[in-house]
């Protein structure tokens, strides 16, 4: 907030400095804060510059909000205040909105006050409560759905109501109070293309959404596949004309998953090959280190790649669906389990996330294991340099083919990573990457 008070009420003060250098914005922009549910939760100000003496002048990479005014804008923006969040700022005048609509004014609630200090079995009750009513996930989808579907967009009447509902669902965690769940319109059936689970959907060129049987009672996602048979009726999906799906239609999504599956199907195609970037960085590293002696390191880095593809073949098998097949390199290395078709279940997304964690803590092992090499002392590190061109030429020029994985290809760019980090402590070398 400007304590200076220079700034008037619809004006704001942003100064950017990045690698390209310092930008002020100034004139019309827009601003808006995630979640951006109502239509006004996107607000048109005006940026400016401040006097050279001013205080502003020493604040980057912040925006400075007026104090100025009847409301600050902050809460017009969805609620918005200044405990660290995150607001977006447009300054292409060609995604500027047509219409500046007024922002949304929910009464203010009051929290339960159960006129005694909180206890331990309180802080258990409400957690339990919680997670009965988070509900916030569903309130903005069926907001998404909604406005995709009316023509109205977000100005439609129900968008509006179910605005009002997520944000009393916001602050669920705060208040206490949850959002009435009878109260939220009915959910339905028809979803449009960009949500659908996966690229194996049948999208519809044309639904009539005035048809009853399109709506279903408010349910969770069907998120598990295989037992599809049982819960709520699948939903259809159908091409959205809104900008959200001619932005998701502009991704081949079949394309890109077949790739992926071909690739993990053979993986001996690219025996023998490294990817010309990894080629492009161990010609650099060369040409910077060409009197560096390295050599004797060779054996050595051949044992931490056989070490780290071990450990990832483990991870491959260990976090499988189905124990013929393994899941991916790629998709231990993203972090990120596929599916047979492309769409994640909840038990999926568990899955990655503990195959994530451990296949984070074996690259963070390989990386001491290059960077300190077998000791743990202060000069531990001296030839780190030494080590991680050794790894990252084997990683070039070493190809094993490996039992049911086939030839596996992310240790060079550990090793390149590591390599470039230990070149650029070279005096007088700069990374170019």
């Amino acid at each position: 907030m400007d304590e200076s008070g220079f700034l008037q009420e619809g004006e704001i003060y942003c100064d950017t400095h990045n690698e390209a250098g310092p930008k002020l914005l100034t004139g019309s922009v827009v601003i808006t804060r995630s979640p951006a549910l109502h239509p006004g939760d996107v607000q048109c100000v005006t940026a400016v510059d401040v006097p050279a003496d001013n205080p502003l002048r020493s604040l980057h990479n912040v925006v400075v909000f007026s104090s100025h005014g009847q409301r600050d804008l902050p809460s017009q923006l969805s609620g918005g205040d200044l405990d660290g969040d995150l607001y977006n700022i447009i300054y292409d005048d060609t995604l500027y909105p047509k219409l500046n609509s007024e922002p949304a004014d929910y009464p203010t609630t009051t929290p339960d006050n159960i006129g005694r200090p909180v206890e331990r079995s309180d802080m258990t009750e409400f957690f339990i409560q919680f997670m009965e009513n988070d509900n916030l996930g569903l309130i903005a989808t069926l907001h998404q759905i909604l406005a995709d579907q009316s023509p109205l967009g977000t100005f439609d009447p129900l968008c509006i109501k179910v605005a009002g509902m997520h944000s009393t669902a916001v602050d669920f965690s705060k208040t206490g109070i949850p959002v009435n769940f009878l109260e939220l319109p009915r959910y339905p059936k028809a979803r449009p293309d960009f949500q659908a689970p996966g690229p194996r959907v049948l999208v519809e060129k044309n639904i009539n959404f005035e048809e009853e049987d399109l709506f279903i009672p408010p349910e969770e996602d069907n998120e598990l596949n295989e037992v599809a048979s049982y819960g709520p009726p699948k939903p259809r999906y159908y091409e959205s004309q809104k900008v959200l799906g001619k932005l998701y239609r502009e991704i081949d999504e079949h394309k890109f998953f077949q790739a992926i599956q071909q690739q993990s199907r053979m993986p001996s195609i690219n025996s023998g090959k490294t990817h010309s970037l990894a080629d492009a960085v161990w010609n650099y590293v060369r040409d910077k280190t060409a009197l560096i002696q390295w050599q004797h390191y060779t054996t050595w880095a051949r044992d931490v790649k056989d070490s780290y593809e071990d450990n990832l073949v483990d991870t491959m098998l260990q976090y499988t669906t189905h124990p013929a097949h393994f899941i991916s390199e790629v998709e231990v290395f993203s972090g990120n389990i596929l599916g047979k078709n492309g769409a994640q279940s909840k038990r999926l997304r568990e899955f990655s996330k503990t195959m994530k964690d451990k296949h984070d803590r074996d690259m963070e092992y390989t990386v001491l294991c290059i960077t300190r090499g077998d000791g743990d002392g202060e000069n531990s590190r001296a030839e780190a340099l030494e080590r991680s061109i050794a790894c990252l030429y084997v990683a070039c020029n070493t190809v094993r083919v490996r039992r049911r994985v086939g030839v596996l290809v992310s240790f060079v760019w550990i090793a390149a990573a590591v390599c470039l980090k230990e070149v650029q402590k070279l005096q007088g070398v700069d990374v170019l990457l």
